[in-house]
């Protein structure tokens, strides 16, 4: 019966090894197909017609289901290393011989008690009443108590594994070279916001700033690096966003739209003008309503922004709803959690600015 057991848990774990090996396989054959860089922001999909599709075209259903795609590829893909490098490192550390050929199971290296027949039992009898009679198909428990028992060991080595592999984590005992996919996307059009630079690429950069945090303006300021760099191949797009419609930070939102509406070029300039007099004189969230009012549409004065214009649409309804609009996007957006953040391509960033700039000079290289 024990050999039985042992024949069982040993196929059943190559069967495993194979598929998370496939899958690591596949992953990156998918990587070496589709870009000639695994840094590579734009991946082409597929060709129709001369035309490559790439997954900088994809509408938001299909983004989200790429998304998906993604994520899952990854998580199998870090299972996969995690697992390897516990094994590794308990091989090693038991002073067990191993190389490219092979490498203990962790059944070798992770000793615990293994389920008995009557954890068996009583695991099957909790179900049947908790689930009622049909829960395993009618099968009587000497035909299940095996299968019931490599269960019970499986969730047991499961569990001490990921426990040793967070220990190994935090302690940094090993390092992953597994790519972590970008973030979660922005799922309603973005084509709406202020933008400039090359409208037709295939690579965009979407910022969602609050022009009063400080955080913000840092961020808008290394943007503001890589547009002198690469702004006649990238398209930059702002998302303007305040928390509050009545605050200071409202206010300076509000005045970014009305900006809009005169054109891109008064955006950016009005934008350029309210991050550097924030960035001087720290906001005042203790000013009156109508003192923040004359501070934006003073700042708006020293642009080419037509004041009556602006004036009339800072106090309007319409203004408001706008700001509404945008909270309200975002706040469905999943994993949203302020401003700044920062896009490429309608993904969340995930990776440094640094990252980043390697990363474009790789794709417009």
């Amino acid at each position: 019966m024990k050999k039985r057991i042992k024949l069982f848990y040993f196929f059943l774990y190559v069967s495993g090894v194979l598929t998370g090996l496939l899958l690591f396989l596949a992953y990156h054959f998918i990587q070496n197909k589709f870009s000639l860089n695994q840094n590579i922001l734009v991946k082409k999909i597929v060709k129709i017609d001369d035309k490559d599709w790439t997954n900088a075209d994809l509408p938001n259903d299909l983004i989200l289901e790429y998304t998906n795609i993604e994520n899952n590829i990854y998580n199998a893909e870090k299972r996969f290393a995690d697992h390897l490098a516990l094994r590794i490192i308990l091989a090693k550390e038991q002073k067990k011989n191993f190389d490219k050929n092979y490498i203990p199971s962790l059944f070798d290296l992770v000793k615990f008690n293994q389920a008995t027949e009557e954890d068996a039992l009583n695991y099957y009898n909790k179900m049947m009443k908790e689930h009622g009679a049909n829960v395993f198909a009618g099968q009587g428990f000497d035909k299940l108590k095996i299968q019931i028992q490599f269960q019970l060991n499986y969730e047991k080595m499961n569990l001490i594994s990921e426990q040793k592999i967070s220990e190994l984590i935090s302690n940094k005992k090993y390092t992953t070279y597994i790519n972590q996919p970008l973030g979660d996307p922005l799922l309603f059009d973005v084509s709406v916001f202020p933008k400039r630079g090359n409208m037709n690429t295939n690579i965009s950069l979407i910022s969602i700033i609050d022009f009063t945090n400080p955080k913000s303006i840092d961020l808008e300021n290394k943007i503001e690096d890589i547009y002198k760099k690469y702004g006649g191949k990238i398209n930059f797009i702002n998302i303007p966003y305040t928390a509050n419609l009545d605050s200071q930070s409202g206010y300076f939102a509000k005045g970014a739209f009305c900006a809009q509406e005169q054109g891109n070029d008064k955006y950016w300039d009005y934008s350029r003008k309210v991050l550097a007099q924030i960035a001087k004189n720290s906001s005042n969230e203790n000013l009156k309503s109508d003192e923040i009012k004359k501070k934006v549409i003073s700042i708006a004065g020293n642009t080419k922004i037509e004041i009556k214009n602006f004036s009339t649409c800072l106090e309007s309804r319409k203004i408001n709803d706008t700001l509404i609009s945008v909270q309200n996007k975002l706040y469905s957006t999943n994993g949203f959690k302020g401003s700044p953040t920062l896009y490429i391509n309608k993904r969340e960033l995930n990776f440094s600015m640094n990252e980043l700039e390697s990363r474009i000079k790789n794709e417009i290289n």
